[in-house]
């Protein structure tokens, strides 16, 4: 589990009193500078291959969790991971861009480093487990950033996604000016 908190450090502390009685074997919860903020997650310094995949939820109830744990357990990508969206999230501003908020409280994600090609399938496999078995919990949207695939941006652009289709058929007919996710 990591995090981030925006609070004194006594709230801070009571807020992972739960967490460390659990007595895990790595606690990483420390008063950071905002640059450390990218090292939390523990991500690789350096570029790696590795296969993704994620959904946005609209619910997470009890039994989501208990579907997440067994079927993250059983399939062991590196990564198993459902983060707290919400809040500031899901408010968009009056001036915001194509992509003013996200859409769900919770996001899902797994991910696989893929060290040689014939990982992949395994990998792949493990991953899309992870997300398939919370289909029930599925909601609406995309959260861009964890789209690394050929998939359907649209539920990312959310409300904007007709004007920008619009747009790039007005402007770019020869699809001359191409970006991460490919406005369709």
């Amino acid at each position: 589990m990591d995090g981030a908190i925006l609070d004194t450090d006594a709230a801070a502390a009571a807020i992972l009193q739960p967490l460390r009685a659990l007595a895990p074997e790595l606690d990483t919860f420390a008063r950071m500078p905002a640059p450390g903020l990218v090292d939390v997650h523990m991500d690789p310094p350096e570029p790696a291959g590795a296969v993704q995949d994620h959904a946005m939820l609209a619910a997470l109830d009890a039994p989501a969790v208990d579907a997440f744990v067994s079927t993250a357990f059983a399939a062991r990508p590196m990564v198993s991971e459902i983060r707290h969206l919400g809040g500031a999230l899901g408010r968009r501003p009056a001036d915001a861009g194509a992509v003013g908020a996200v859409t769900g409280e919770h996001l899902l994600s797994a991910v696989q480093l893929v060290p040689v090609p014939d990982a992949l399938p395994a990998a792949t496999a493990a991953v899309r487990g992870v997300v398939g078995a919370l289909s029930e919990w599925h909601g609406p949207g995309l959260a861009l950033t964890f789209v690394d695939d050929d998939r359907d941006p649209a539920g990312g652009f959310g409300e904007s996604a007709a004007r920008l289709a619009e747009l790039k058929l007005r402007y770019d007919p020869e699809d001359v000016f191409l970006a991460a996710h490919r406005v369709r």
